[in-house]
């Protein structure tokens, strides 16, 4: 019966191990679900404080959709520019203090025109 027990604490231990390490996956999906909640937030209250966008969407891949007066489609390139690095510089502190990872941040107006959108190399692309 001897030669059982040690196949039997490596089962055990196997358990274990698969529990330690579901509960790990666990806490590690709570705690991303809470920093997304938290961003969401932080990034909702910065939009109603500063009147910079009218709403915010988030996706559920990480991409933030900014929506801003319809009149923006009418402004001076220059003006875009200026709201749309606004808007990502603010978004990616957040997103940094966070701890949450973004994806793409589109700026369009209210009736879906696009406005800006941030590029694969960190920038911004303003639609003219």
């Amino acid at each position: 019966m001897l030669s059982h027990e040690p196949k039997a604490e490596q089962r055990a231990d196997s358990e274990s191990s698969a529990k330690a390490l579901s509960q790990k996956k666990s806490a590690k999906k709570q705690q991303d679900k809470e920093a997304s909640s938290t961003y969401q937030k932080s990034l909702t209250a910065y939009c109603n404080n500063t009147g910079n966008a009218d709403s915010v969407k988030y996706d559920g891949d990480g991409g933030v959709t900014f929506k801003v007066d319809n009149s923006t489609l009418s402004d001076a390139t220059a003006d875009k520019k200026s709201l749309a690095t606004e808007l990502v510089n603010h978004a990616n502190k957040l997103a940094n203090m966070c701890d949450v990872s973004q994806t793409v941040l589109n700026i369009q107006t209210q009736s879906g025109d696009p406005i800006a959108r941030t590029t694969l190399g960190g920038g911004v692309k303003v639609y003219k």
